[in-house]
């Protein structure tokens, strides 16, 4: 699966980790933080980073909003994130207080994730 991210400003992404899936992201603009395990980076963009399987990985938006492209493999993700969103009112970034659907862990848990 390979998706390009907007990110709202100074937005967090919980600590989380893929029994399935290895991520590779790659930043585009704005400013953004990842945490892989103990290791900690602020990407400038153009930069990349990896966050294998079963090691657990975090990001943080900064002040500008991000832009970044993922890509996880194998491929199936894309249904997660199908079952596990709200579809958009409007084209634009969703509001800091909408929240994940009812059940969501479970759906985390289904597609072989886990949140920290």
């Amino acid at each position: 699966m390979a998706s390009t991210i907007r990110r709202r400003v100074s937005a967090a992404a919980a600590a989380r980790y893929h029994l399935r899936a290895a991520l590779v992201l790659r930043h585009a603009e704005g400013s953004v933080t990842i945490t892989v395990g103990d290791e900690v980076v602020e990407l400038v963009p153009g930069q990349h980073a990896f966050g294998p399987r079963n090691i657990p990985h975090r990001f943080d938006v900064g002040p500008d909003g991000a832009r970044m492209l993922w890509v996880l493999t194998p491929g199936g993700f894309e249904d997660f994130v199908e079952e596990a969103s709200v579809p958009a009112e409007t084209l634009t970034v969703p509001p800091a207080d909408l929240a994940p659907p009812d059940g969501v862990e479970e759906i985390v848990r289904k597609y072989g994730n886990e949140l920290l």
